[in-house]
């Protein structure tokens, strides 16, 4: 049965792309390189990773190729995104904001997300190779991460080749959300449960804070074992509670670290990461209570006349520029540049998407096989985009364009391998 899954898997695979040749090798190149943000290409004062120009460029070939495949729509695909682009550029002649060039970068990168977006029907990979491609990702994350461990040089490698340890954190606690959700949502075993923890341990070498991110996603992962399966699953129901008493005792042992506690305490910081977020938030707010429908166009960030007492502080210990142009969130970013209305809109599409897809993955029309790489896959992608949300604001990272291109293009791509 799983042979001829496999077989059909590369039969529908093949003469659906049969006019796009190498995209799904372009696609899981793509993924090779999330974790190479140290080679990415520097313009100005902005990094752009080689995993968001080649899936910007596996999306310029669809659409390309792809749009025969469209004539029951009103528009041909670009449309939306260009509207967008339109719709911006009034913004920024409006408000005068003068960021000409970071207003150019958010409109190639955060417009390549919303093609992306656009185009999530179109796509078609093969799932278990992105699998794959993100286990060697993993692997040369890792690696550098326990070497710098055993050679008491963490400083130096706790990143791997990310340009920072919360980059690499997230992309490690999100692969290990990835394979719990497996473990409780599809059949649980003890190597990946080994697995797990060894992510889990080399995760927390890197001190991030995405840890809280890594956290929250388990917590959507037991509603969802309870929504859909109830508790009849008794070896399911016995791991997640054990899962929870281990997330209360991790959670209440890592507080207790200086490191943590000192980015859990919010009142009279001296905190710099503290000090920065509380500013996003205060820059943040003051967007969404001046302009709350369209925000002050892409690349205001930084350049609005906002109070904040945070940042008198910052000024004080001389790093009052810190964070100060990304807002330290994407959600505080987003809520700057295009609207708080805007953002709350559509992370309300993003639940009803998330709902779509694990229906899709935990339904019995679709594959075993698929199943098992569709759900480590939506959770992993969820874990990046939550993450990116609370704590990564770059438009033009890899991890970004890795979940959002995962998260919106899973479903569509599962349903053409029933």
């Amino acid at each position: 049965m799983k042979a001829n899954e496999v077989i059909l898997g590369k039969y529908i695979s093949k003469h659906i792309n049969s006019r796009i040749a190498g995209l799904d090798y372009l696609i899981i190149t793509a993924f090779v390189f999330v974790g190479l943000q140290s080679f990415s290409i520097a313009v100005f004062n902005s990094k752009y990773d080689l995993s968001c120009f080649l899936f910007l460029a596996a999306t310029f070939v669809v659409i390309f190729f792809k749009q025969h495949n469209n004539a029951k729509r009103h528009y041909p695909l670009g449309f939306i995104t260009s509207c967008f682009i339109f719709f911006e550029i009034l913004i920024f002649i409006i408000f005068q904001i003068d960021v000409v060039e970071r207003f150019i970068s958010g409109v190639v990168w955060l417009g390549g997300l919303i093609l992306i977006i656009e185009c999530k029907d179109n796509f078609v990979y093969d799932t278990r190779r992105v699998v794959i491609a993100l286990y060697f990702a993993l692997l040369y994350t890792a690696v550098p991460i326990v070497f710098g461990f055993v050679m008491q040089e963490d400083r130096i490698f706790l990143k791997g080749f990310f340009d920072e340890p919360s980059f690499a954190g997230l992309f490690l606690y999100s692969f290990a959300a990835g394979i719990v959700s497996t473990l409780i949502l599809r059949k649980f075993s003890y190597s990946r449960l080994c697995l797990c923890a060894a992510i889990l341990w080399v995760a927390y070498l890197t001190q991030s804070m995405h840890l809280f991110t890594f956290l929250s996603v388990l917590l959507i992962i037991l509603i969802c074992n309870i929504f859909y399966f109830g508790f009849g699953n008794n070896v399911t129901i016995v791991f997640s509670i054990a899962l929870i008493f281990l997330v209360a005792f991790a959670g209440n042992y890592v507080i207790t670290q200086d490191h943590f506690s000192a980015r859990l305490s919010f009142v009279d910081s001296k905190n710099l990461s503290v000090l920065s977020w509380l500013r996003g938030f205060d820059q943040a707010y003051f967007a969404a209570a001046n302009s709350p429908l369209v925000g002050y166009g892409l690349g205001s960030t930084g350049h609005i006349n906002f109070q904040s007492a945070n940042s008198d502080v910052l000024y004080e210990m001389g790093h009052d520029y810190l964070n100060l142009l990304d807002g330290y969130s994407l959600f505080f970013r987003l809520t700057i540049e295009v609207g708080f209305i805007v953002l709350i809109i559509f992370i309300t599409y993003c639940i009803g998407t998330f709902v779509k897809n694990i229906k899709l993955f935990l339904s019995k029309s679709i594959s075993n096989k698929i199943k098992s790489d569709g759900i480590f896959l939506l959770f992993f992608s969820l874990t990046l985009y939550i993450g990116c949300l609370l704590k990564e604001p770059t438009y033009s990272r890899s991890l970004l364009y890795c979940g959002i291109f995962l998260f919106f293009t899973l479903g569509p791509n599962a349903t053409k391998f029933r």
